[in-house]
């Protein structure tokens, strides 16, 4: 195990006596907020302006600084709810986010409604409203609002009525305006204004063909059922249309995106000019994306500007930006170099350039008002950090905009000149930050948080890494031992996995992304591991990809190594070794139970995927392929007929009401225990969806705490 320069010390470190003023953490602590970091209040650039907003949470007031003229002033939350009352309107419960339209007025919601108001006049004027039942709300530059209700779609313009756009919807079988695809490809909803506020471009989802899936609802007596659409692998999926809606005309038209009907359409981009939309055309094998042009009068195909194979999979995530200077210019983001970088097309489809190379992957972008500079953060320092970067677009220089290592979230004013950095790694519980860009330098910390595990014994964390079984490829480990670890003593050993795609859980950010049920269950005398295994995310394609068609196979061969190695250092029990993870997790941690019986003494698994045959069709085979295709790797990963497998004990947690890993999962599983005389627990959340929320979080992990330690004779 090579152990690298950077090593969790400084909750740790203490001087000698102080330990005893230190409290212990408690199995409460684990879903304790407090001990989270603290974030700063809400802030932001004001429009076209280097001015910045900042929420002081003590002074419960907006703190309003124009860096140009020097001048700041405050708006208090208290002076809003006196105008609110003086109007005779409702006022908010909890502090509201502020739109900021200028220096001068902002607009805010209250229940159904939204205000504009003037601070220097403390003036309130209704700009719009909407009955209480819509959902999915979009509202467009005009402050005009499409929802969606029922299923179907609404309009509600400031001046006038609300009008109900289309009335075939039916909220289950046929569904407009929400996000389609089970928000896959980065598609997070389902109502697209144009800048001009004049058209809205919405998705029409028909699931009539896609089986009814039922969840018990146990709280009425008698219990009920509940019906969802589940489209599994290899199984008939919903078909997806994009309409566009006219307002000036009062018309509706869908795009000629041909068939077959079960493609899969995302990144939706409006042409600045309105007379065009752009889709990302993926075939359901998706390994073949086309970036379409259509017109928005008619809904006819115009060109495909370009398009991606990948033999494996592509997974488009974002849609076209447009460049503020030049609009015919836009971005694209792209894993077609093996990282997600950024390319320079313009809309006849011609590559200009690629703006990002290397073996790194960016994980934002956004282009400044005047479209001169692209802002991007990326791990390219590290691949557990993200940093922020400025490109001129004229140049094509770039200048890295911070010096201080961590996970940084930066936000650049209007004009360019400044930027607010809120950012933490494992050694800072964040900041935010003012910096001036053109002097490189830092102004002012606007937020400070504190160690919230400052009066606690806290374990110390180790990151590391080690070679796969490749001998080439480095996977990251973080180690959390125990505050009073003496190498001479033995310790049990937890090992919390995960290792599905699109996840990495070690980032240099606090604790290094480790939670407080991970650092408690240390603090009780476990060695507690995680690795990032070959599959995870944010090492580029050919490391995430390496697990196409397979789920679970180097997966399980990257932890069995780690444990084979935990296993040679004297200070690990190695008769008193556990397994604990969820989703992805859980199906590792039953892969592991089954598939290394001699490995782990117990297991716990949450929400786990036992036959990938029964997990969402867009997600599975992206990186299955279907069934039919696959009919090998699907067998192999197949856990509901590997029960007689086991040795150790194992205990599944499952949400009844999960609509992501469906409960037939864990059942077809204890089915298989019952008819092979398998000894496996099962505990049931009957309440709750894919993951255990709440008050009942803390009795979860109070239930996991207890299992490992009963059968680990702990």
């Amino acid at each position: 195990m090579r152990v690298l320069v950077f090593v969790f010390v400084w909750l740790g470190m203490c001087i000698n006596g102080v330990d005893a003023q230190l409290k212990s953490l408690s199995i409460d602590d684990t879903n304790d907020s407090n001990l989270r970091p603290k974030q700063p209040g809400e802030y932001g650039w004001i429009p076209k302006k280097d001015a910045y907003f900042y929420f002081e949470k003590d002074k419960k007031a907006w703190q309003i600084v124009d860096l140009s003229s020097k001048k700041e002033h405050l708006l208090f939350v208290d002076s809003m709810i006196k105008d609110l009352k003086r109007g005779g309107l409702d006022t908010f419960s909890s502090t509201p986010s502020l739109i900021w339209i200028s220096m001068d007025t902002v607009q805010f919601k209250v229940n159904n409604k939204i205000y504009a108001y003037n601070i220097n006049k403390r003036a309130l004027q209704e700009v719009n409203q909407w009955e209480p039942e819509a959902e999915n709300m979009e509202f467009s530059k005009k402050n005009d609002l499409a929802y969606t209700k029922s299923g179907n779609i609404y309009l509600k313009l400031r001046d006038s009525k609300t009008a109900q756009v289309l009335t075939d919807g039916d909220g289950y079988q046929v569904v407009f305006g929400e996000a389609v695809h089970r928000n896959e490809f980065g598609i997070n909803k389902g109502l697209f204004w144009h800048e001009s506020g004049d058209k809205l471009a919405f998705y029409r989802m028909d699931q009539s063909q896609v089986a009814d899936y039922p969840l018990i609802d146990y709280k009425p007596i008698p219990a009920t059922v509940k019906n969802i659409k589940y489209p599994m692998a290899g199984q008939t999926s919903h078909f997806v249309t994009i309409g566009i809606y006219d307002l000036n005309m009062g018309s509706i038209v869908y795009l000629n995106t041909g068939l077959p009907m079960d493609q899969y359409l995302t990144n939706i981009a409006w042409d600045p000019s309105g007379e065009y939309i752009y889709v990302a055309i993926i075939n359901r094998d998706q390994n073949h994306v086309e970036m379409n042009k259509y017109s928005s009068a008619d809904g006819s195909f115009k060109k495909t500007i370009f398009e991606e194979k990948n033999e494996k999979y592509v997974q488009p995530m974002h849609p076209l930006t447009f460049l503020q200077n030049n609009r015919t210019k836009f971005i694209w983001m792209s894993q077609r170099s093996g990282y997600d970088h950024l390319y320079l097309y313009d809309t006849s489809g011609r590559l200009e350039r690629q703006l990002t190379h290397g073996d790194w992957s960016v994980d934002q972008f956004s282009l400044s008002a005047d479209g001169k500079y692209l802002y991007y953060q990326s791990n390219q320092e590290s691949p557990l950090a993200s940093m922020p970067y400025q490109l001129d677009l004229k140049t094509f220089t770039t200048t890295k905009l911070v010096s201080e290592s961590g996970w940084h979230r930066a936000s650049i004013s209007s004009a360019g000149n400044y930027m607010l950095d809120q950012y933490q790694s494992a050694k800072q519980p964040g900041v935010l930050e003012l910096v001036d860009l053109k002097k490189n330098k830092s102004l002012k910390k606007l937020f400070q948080a504190s160690n919230p595990l400052a009066e606690f014994n806290v374990p110390n964390i180790e990151i590391t890494t080690m070679k796969a079984v490749d001998g080439k490829t480095d996977l990251y480990i973080r180690t959390i031992k125990p505050k009073d670890f003496d190498p001479n003593k033995k310790y049990p050993l937890l090992n919390y996995v995960y290792g599905g795609p699109s996840v990495q859980l070690i980032q240099d950010r606090y604790l290094y992304g480790a939670d407080m049920f991970l650092m408690y269950m240390a603090s009780q005398g476990f060695v507690v591991t995680t690795i990032d295994t070959r599959g995870s995310a944010r090492r580029g394609f050919n490391f995430e990809s390496s697990t196409f068609r397979e789920l679970g196979n180097l997966e399980c061969q990257d932890v069995a190594s780690l444990m084979s190695l935990m296993k040679s250092l004297p200070y690990i029990d190695t008769t008193k070794m556990a397994c604990f993870g969820w989703s992805f997790g859980g199906f590792m941690t039953t892969s592991l139970m089954t598939k290394y019986p001699d490995l782990f003494k117990v297991g716990v698994a949450g929400g786990p995927v036992m036959d990938w045959a029964l997990y969402e069709v867009m997600y599975t085979e992206r990186y299955m392929d279907t069934p039919m295709q696959n009919p090998l790797g699907y067998n192999k990963s197949k856990l509901v007929d590997k029960s007689e497998n086991l040795k150790g004990r194992l205990l599944i947690l499952q949400g009844l009401q999960d609509d992501v890993v469906l409960p037939q999962n864990a059942d077809l599983f204890l089915n298989d225990g019952v008819k092979k005389r398998k000894l496996i627990d099962f505990y049931p959340y009957s309440a709750h969806p894919h993951n255990v929320r709440g008050r009942d979080r803390t009795q979860m992990y109070q239930k996991i705490e207890d299992y490992i330690k009963t059968h680990l004779g702990i």
